[in-house]
């Protein structure tokens, strides 16, 4: 085929080729329509006539091939003709219809193959006699919609002509060239440099996209899709009410898809995508190709704005759309540097069908079924107009990477109601409008029906009562000492007497400052018990921290021993001694004013924003409900004994405190300071017969990696651990029941400002892929997810947490401006509660439970995306060798950048490079973080959880952006070609930098050819990087680099060329012949051993060679074996090539770059570790290069300028190029010391022919180790410049007239 045969492509053609390379599956341009016919309808005429329609159509008989170019038509044979479609006939089914479908959604399955054509395929099936389907298939690429009405409306004139026995007039379809040749105009014109200047103003301040899913995805292959119709009532009144306003019922439409789509995203500047049929004169109304645009519709109007005005907006912005039509997407994309999947351009894409041309049927009545439009990036919503009903369709198609079915059914439920809603209330601001539907105000309610009846009580009332019911139970254990119920209450007693006697009243605070121990449990109890709050004041705070808090809360007293006196000389210190208690001060009921459940219970300092604590003070009825729902729902009984491990100022401590002492279990107290360590936690467990514990997940994370197979047989006492105080991984969750599946986990959730905890899920194998979910309120609790105007969001959609109910605490001690703006009213949604603002992001499950998705004020973005870190540390745990993982953001603005922190699993080697891999394989590449640093462990707070503060900074720099191995200086090398740039790292976007479709295509024929890889534009775009691209093609390959083997392209079925490294061991150097010799030839390198943990050097030459070959034999089992080496590579390969020889091997050839005997080194001195750097410059192409005078040793030196110069050397460890430095001298030992054997062969030469002091080095010398010639060809480049491309160029042609000798004497005839 030569270039004459191709044909100019029309851009949106071009377009949706490009979008079919760039798609992973080969069905997502594949489109559908069906029409159904009822009534009297000729079969077997309607499909002659279907055929002779689609005959006429000549662009679905063209083919569509890749050019260097780009896409080009080809047109198809002249006397092409569709067959007659065949007949299905399902008369006798049952369900003929249902089967039908399933039959042609089976046949869309198949994909076309669009370097051949034809692009289209249709069937006939009778369900009936007077039943009918007529299906068409047509790839995107050559139809669309309106192509799909022209088609049909042939067949219709077509069918009548044949049912009168006449001809069809003429065929009336305009031409396909004439359409383009009109779009080549408008392209070298200025009415597109107008529509540029038009399109890029509009979006010169680079808006955000969005989307309700919070996240964008590349289309998938098949689109979600529901439908529904309105009543004909409700679209009646729909269209008077746009009348009424005097709204086309096209912007009408627009503008309330558009609201609506602002409201879900809580965005109000949100661009919607148009379709427009791109045809602005006769030949493109009547061409059936492809020819639709999809144009941005931009509403700015805000939440104030009312849906008149909406309409009004979206009327201009689309009357100036359609002056600007002809410019195309794909053309805006490019010109504003988006992509769709990545950072879009659009959001939902709107589609108002008011036309239908299938053609007038005599005597059927016929309904067109939009079966396939193509793939869908987020949304599309379709409003069908047409048709001989009134009613309205409504269908939405979404991306299923985004959205599964039913959320797809909930929002389209959302969007018929917002239709009516938006041109009803049409003077009422849209941020004001009903966004919720009926069904999600019944699933709300349902979510919050917690009321469940709760004593209206004092927690030291509970504690009374189990007294006396218990009083020879165990209550309380610590350091080998016991207290039985009556015990305790006696010790409670005195205490308390005490505290009257110092003048605590009802209502005081009490300090409390003493460690984990009998006498701290007492002292809690006993403040209750006369009706005070406690007020933790931990032993471990700093003081300066303790006196403001103690200033704040003015404590009346603080119990304390002897040493604390001097912490708090501003308040009387209490000593504490147990031994006075006896049976006179049995355990008596307080008095109704020490009673009130509206009393205090505890003061909790907890960390403020601005750096200053704030006190929040939580009443008895509040924590009595906590405490009695979680005995209701995880009922604790005697025989339980309660772990009390967490820091009295955390809030957790407080039911570890008081569940047991309500319910006849035991506390044991751990030792103090014992939470930080996991041994001693498992032997507690163990010895004291835990069956209830707490942990936050960092620090029950670092327990699981403590845990032995001994130590989970000897735990048979725990039956429940709850964690809460951070987000819970799935990971972790996995890990804990696969460890422990007896003991059941439970998440939990909630601030200190509602009585530790609001929500509770028990965790349960393969409950989804999502994060781990804070599950349901407990009893009466409310828990709203609201936007930024109080309004509750929709089932599934992200929002602020608000909580309400009784577990509210009172407000913040001292500080009424900061309690009114947490704590607000909302009589709208609570009539009898405050509403405690949570700054937590999440969302409703559609089954009734939480989904936590982090703090408000640490949400992440990068590059217009919302980060989920937790997904990011998820992938990083799934790796083998990494035992702890944490993903932070670094800096701000365009300086923002992920650094990950690893803790490496102490029983597995964990290498950087295949992390590395595993995240660009397993993430996007705005998700793979830039930094990874390695700590002994991650940094926890004294309460157990990560303290991300204390995270280490990485170094200023582009750490990790050169390349790291030979194959990704290949991919850098071309990435930098094709974009014109001097120099591409890692982890730069193709596309970021200039990339489009068409130096795409050019790009991944330039990576096929240099590595004998079989990319597509489509795996371009799912890994846009080269670590990417490496990761995804590389299968690992020489994961670090440094394996003996290193596969530098694969190839066909040629033979492979082996090419054997030079002093400095290592075989990158090669990495340009991938790109100058065939792609047909696999290239392996061979690297020195040494380099990797575990390996060590030869002794001989001889041990290296015999070596070398047992590898390349395991590649190739026989001859004939192509050795190639540069410098002592050469003397290798010789060496390995007699050997071979030897063996009875046929050597096919042996090339040798400026390699030089041993014989003429013999007796120079030894190289030291200076000159041994210098092979190590010379090896990155960098031998010419000047060290600074001045700036740290020379070894340092040498690493900064490889850093500098972007070379993959200066990307490894320092440990690694210690070992080279090591492999240097060794292979410099090895010159010396070897004696060559004879090879019978020829060898070919390339000498370095530039004058060099060492003029005593002569190929010659090679003579009495050769049977056969030496070859020699002369390059005017010195020893190191022999490896660049110019002089490989070279290299490889020779080397090709060697390799194929035929093919080349052929070349020289021609």
């Amino acid at each position: 085929m030569s270039q004459a045969d191709f044909l100019p492509v029309s851009g949106a053609q071009a377009g949706i080729w490009y979008g079919q390379q760039s798609s992973a599956a080969q069905g997502g341009y594949s489109t559908a329509q069906c029409l159904e016919f009822t009534g009297a309808i000729d079969v077997e005429r309607l499909a002659q006539a279907a055929a002779m329609a689609v005959s006429e159509a000549e662009g679905l008989f063209e083919a569509f091939v890749a050019t260097d170019s780009g896409p080009a038509r080809h047109a198809g044979k002249a006397a092409a003709r569709a067959d007659i479609p065949g007949i299905i006939d399902l008369c006798d089914h049952p369900h003929a219809r249902e089967l039908a479908w399933q039959q042609m959604a089976a046949r869309r399955e198949v994909p076309f193959v669009l370097q051949k054509g034809p692009l289209y395929r249709q069937a006939i099936w009778r369900l009936s006699n007077n039943h009918v389907l007529w299906w068409l298939n047509m790839h995107h690429v050559a139809a669309d919609a309106w192509a799909y009405g022209l088609i049909q409306q042939r067949a219709t004139e077509h069918y009548i002509a044949l049912g009168k026995g006449e001809a069809a007039r003429p065929c009336w379809y305009g031409s396909i060239d004439r359409v383009i040749e009109e779009e080549q105009r408008y392209q070298t014109g200025p009415a597109l440099e107008q529509d540029r200047h038009h399109w890029t103003s509009l979006f010169a301040d680079d808006p955000e996209p969005v989307s309700p899913a919070g996240r964008f995805a590349q289309a998938q292959p098949r689109a979600l899709r529901r439908e529904m119709t309105l009543d004909p009532e409700q679209s009646q009144r729909f269209q008077d009410q746009c009348r009424a306003q005097q709204q086309g019922l096209a912007e009408a439409i627009l503008a309330a898809s558009g609201a609506w789509y602002a409201r879900m995203c809580q965005h109000s500047d949100v661009t919607l995508g148009v379709p427009m049929m791109g045809r602005m004169q006769g030949a493109a109304l009547r061409a059936p190709m492809t020819q639709v645009n999809m144009l941005p519709l931009r509403l700015q109007n805000g939440f104030d704005a009312t849906p008149l005005q909406w309409c009004q907006s979206a009327a201009q912005s689309l009357g100036t759309l359609r002056r600007h039509q002809r410019y195309r997407h794909e053309w805006l994309l490019r010109d504003l540097g988006r992509r769709p999947g990545r950072r879009p351009l659009l959001g939902m894409h709107v589609n108002v069908l008011p036309f239908d041309s299938s053609g007038q049927w005599p005597q059927s009545h016929v309904v067109k079924h939009h079966l396939v439009a193509g793939p869908v990036d987020d949304l599309v919503f379709s409003v069908y107009l047409g048709g001989d009903s009134e009613s309205m369709r409504l269908a939405l198609d979404g991306n299923p990477a985004l959205y599964d079915e039913t959320e797809l059914e909930w929002h389209l439920a959302r969007l018929s109601q917002w239709l009516m809603t938006f041109m009803t209330e049409v003077e009422t601001p849209v941020g004001e409008l009903a966004l919720v539907t009926p069904e999600d105000h019944q699933a709300l309610a349902h979510f919050n029906a917690t009321e469940h009846p709760v004593e209206t009580t004092h927690m030291a009332t509970l504690f009374e009562r189990q007294v006396h019911e218990t009083p020879h139970a165990t209550a309380l254990v610590a350091e080998g000492a016991a207290l039985d119920y009556q015990t305790l209450g006696r010790q409670v007693q005195a205490l308390a007497d005490t505290l009257i006697e110092e003048g605590v009243c009802p209502g005081d605070t009490v300090g409390v400052a003493l460690p984990r121990s009998l006498e701290m449990q007492v002292a809690l109890l006993a403040i209750h018990h006369v009706g005070a709050a406690w007020l933790p004041l931990p032993l471990e705070y700093p003081d300066a921290r303790l006196d403001d808090i103690v200033t704040r809360a003015a404590p009346r007293l603080i119990l304390g021993s002897d040493e604390q006196r001097s912490r708090f000389d501003q308040v009387l210190v209490q000593g504490l001694s147990l031994a006075d208690a006896d049976e006179r001060h049995e355990l008596i009921p307080g008095s109704p004013a020490q009673r009130d459940a509206a009393l205090g219970a505890y003061v909790l300092f907890t960390s403020g924003s601005t750096g200053r604590p704030k006190g929040v003070l939580v009443e008895h009825h509040a924590i009595v409900n906590r405490i009695l729902w979680m005995q209701g729902r995880y009922a604790l009984g005697g025989g339980d004994r309660v772990l009390q491990k967490t820091p009295n100022g955390f809030d957790v401590s407080v039911w570890e405190f008081l569940w047991p002492m309500i319910s006849g279990a035991t506390l044991v107290m751990a030792r103090e300071g014992g939470h930080r360590d996991p041994r001693y936690l498992i032997d507690t467990l163990i010895s004291e017969s835990i069956t209830t514990l707490h942990f936050v997940p960092s620090m029950l994370d670092i327990l699981l990696d403590e845990l032995t197979p001994e130590d989970v047989e000897r735990l048979q006492a725990l039956r429940q651990v709850f964690v809460s105080g951070e987000a819970l991984s799935r990971e972790l969750e996995k890990r804990f029941l696969s460890l422990l599946p007896g003991v059941a986990l439970h998440n939990l959730y909630g601030p200190t400002e509602a009585a530790v905890d609001v929500s509770a899920w028990q965790c349960r194998h393969n409950d989804g892929q999502g994060s781990v979910p804070i599950g349901a309120p407990i009893w009466n609790t409310h828990l709203h997810v609201l936007d930024g105007a109080f309004q509750p969001v929709p089932v599934g959609m992200p929002g602020e947490l608000y909580i309400a109910g009784r577990n509210l605490a009172r407000g913040y001690l001292g500080q009424p401006e900061l309690t009114a703006e947490r704590f607000i009213d909302c009589p709208a949604l609570e009539s009898d509660s405050k509403l405690y603002r949570t700054g937590d992001l999440a969302r409703w499950r559609f089954d009734g439970v939480l989904e936590y998705l982090g703090r408000i004020d640490h949400q992440v973005k990068l590059r217009g995306q919302r980060l989920e870190l937790g997904e990011i540390e998820s992938v990083m745990l799934a790796l083998e060798g990494v035992a702890h993982a944490v993903v932070s953001v670094h800096g701000s603005g365009s300086s923002a950048r992920l650094v990950g922190y690893v803790v490496p699993d102490a029983s597995a080697t964990l290498v950087i490079e295949s992390l590395k891999r595993h995240l660009a394989r397993a993430l996007p590449d705005y998700m793979v973080p830039g930094v990874i640093m390695t700590l002994d462990a991650l940094p926890l707070s004294p309460n157990g959880k990560l303290d991300r503060r204390a995270l280490p900074a990485p170094e200023s720099g582009d750490e990790g952006m050169a390349p790291t191995s030979p194959r990704q200086q290949i991919m850098a090398d071309l990435f930098a070609e094709v974009l014109d740039l001097e120099r591409v790292g890692i982890r730069d976007n193709f596309f970021d930098l200039g990339g489009n479709s068409l130096n795409a295509l050019q790009l991944i024929r330039r990576l096929n050819d240099a590595l004998g890889a079989n990319l597509t534009i489509a795996t371009l775009f799912e890994a846009p990087t080269i670590e990417a691209l490496d990761a995804l093609d590389g299968q690992d390959a020489a994961i670090s680099g440094l394996d003996v083997v290193l596969p530098l392209r694969n190839g066909a079925d040629a033979p492979p060329v082996f090419c054997v490294h030079p002093a400095g061991g290592l075989a990158w150097c090669y990495a340009g012949l991938a790109r100058t010799l065939p792609s047909r030839y696999p290239l392996y390198g061979l690297q020195a051993r040494g380099m990797l943990p575990g390996s060590h050097p030869p002794e001989t030459m001889e041990e290296m060679a015999r070596d070398y070959i047992e590898q390349i034999r395991r590649l190739k089992p026989r001859g004939p074996y192509h050795l190639l080496g540069w410098s002592v590579g050469g003397m290798i390969a010789h060496t390995m090539a007699a050997l071979l020889e030897a063996e009875g091997e046929k050597v096919g050839m042996l090339a040798l770059l400026d390699a030089y005997p041993a014989d003429l080194w013999r007796d120079m001195t030894p190289p030291d570790e200076g000159m041994a750097l210098e092979a190590l410059l010379r090896i990155a192409g960098l031998a010419d290069r000047e060290l600074a005078e001045e700036g740290g040793s020379r070894r340092e030196q040498v690493i900064a300028l490889l850093r500098h110069e972007g070379s993959a050397l200066g990307q490894l460890s320092s440990q690694t190029l210690d070992s080279l430095v090591d492999v240097v001298i060794n292979n410099s030992r090895l010159v010396r010391e070897t004696h060559h054997p004879v090879y019978g062969g020829d060898i070919h030469f390339f000498t370095a022919a530039t004058p060099r002091e060492e003029d005593w080095l002569d190929r010659r010398a090679w003579q009495p180790y050769v049977g056969g010639r030496i070859i020699n060809l002369d390059l005017p480049a010195t020893h190191p410049e022999l490896m660049h491309q110019t002089h490989l160029a070279t290299i490889a042609q020779h080397l090709m007239a060697v390799l194929e000798p035929r093919a080349a004497c052929a070349d020289s005839l021609s």
